[in-house]
């Protein structure tokens, strides 16, 4: 596969693999998480330390989530044919 003179931007690239959106998605649902977290924690009286542990772990999951978005719309992005397919059972 040849690369063109000027190959694409990284944020065409990001755009491409859809980065943004599955970030988006990701930082939605550890929001959502965080905050039944701080909820449930008065009511059940959960101690400071484990609220914390809580709230990091959504905080280290961002970069995973941006390495999977990216290895995974990458591999979207190639067609299939109904050969290969066959091919690779």
């Amino acid at each position: 596969m040849t690369e063109s003179p000027q190959s694409p931007g990284i944020w065409v690239r990001i755009k491409e693999h859809k980065v943004a959106q599955w970030l988006l998605a990701y930082l939605a649902l550890a929001y959502t998480l965080v905050q039944g977290v701080a909820m449930l924690s008065e009511a059940l009286d959960w101690p400071h330390g484990l609220i914390r542990l809580i709230t990091l772990v959504p905080i280290l999951g961002i970069p995973v989530t941006a390495f999977l978005a990216w290895y995974h719309g990458a591999h979207a992005q190639r067609r299939v044919s109904g050969v290969e397919l066959r091919r690779r059972k």
